[in-house]
């Protein structure tokens, strides 16, 4: 029979019938289903995205990852689309999608676009990890993990059995199962002699 009503907390009705379930709720802003197709509303009972896609979870704030015909983009609160749906998978640079996208492609190749669809880093990498600072970026490399800028040059002067997190400038690596940090330019910082490290506030590290 499907979803009767959406009722807020104080008793308002946001929406009486016409769809079938709700499968998010985030801010003001439900995720619904509607003859099997996702679409999303507002606490005012307004459509945001018509209920035309596949799937969709939330992104930002203003946006959303949705999916149509095996692919994904991104779709903003006006039902625009931000970034072509056109990706086999979208994921998080960084704790949210403020700072842009990783984007992976049909043969598993990852890039990453930015708020406005530019492609920042082209699609020709096996993988780039979800840690982001001010224009740096953690890539796989041949033999492990590299840091590289915008214009994917590469930072480190090395690379290493892995990458942690880049944070003011400092980056947080590991070697022969130990951590340390470098900075961005390569130059190490704290030697990988630890067992464990972790950013604590800027210049001190745990």
């Amino acid at each position: 029979n499907g979803v009767q009503e959406v009722v807020t907390t104080n008793g308002k009705v946001v929406l009486k019938s016409g769809f079938d379930s709700v499968e998010g709720i985030k801010a003001n802003d439900f995720i619904i289903i509607e003859n099997g197709k996702y679409g999303v509303i507002n606490d005012k009972g307004e459509q945001i995205i018509k209920p035309e896609y596949e799937d969709v979870k939330f992104g930002t704030v203003d946006s959303f990852v949705a999916q149509k015909d095996g692919k994904v983009g991104i779709v903003d609160n006006e039902g625009k689309t931000v970034v072509n749906i056109k990706y086999k998978e979208i994921k998080k640079l960084n704790d949210d999608y403020k700072q842009g996208y990783i984007v992976i492609d049909d043969n598993g190749i990852y890039g990453t676009v930015d708020c406005a669809n530019n492609i920042v880093l082209s699609n020709k990498y096996t993988e780039i990890k979800p840690i982001y600072d001010n224009g740096m970026y953690a890539v796989k490399g041949t033999n492990g993990y590299n840091v590289i800028n915008k214009n994917e040059e590469v930072l480190t002067k090395k690379e290493y059995q892995d990458i942690l997190d880049i944070k003011n400038n400092q980056i947080i690596v590991k070697e022969s199962n130990k951590y340390g940090i470098i900075n961005k330019t390569g130059e190490q910082i704290i030697p990988c002699d630890y067992e464990e490290i972790n950013f604590a506030t800027t210049n001190s590290y745990i």
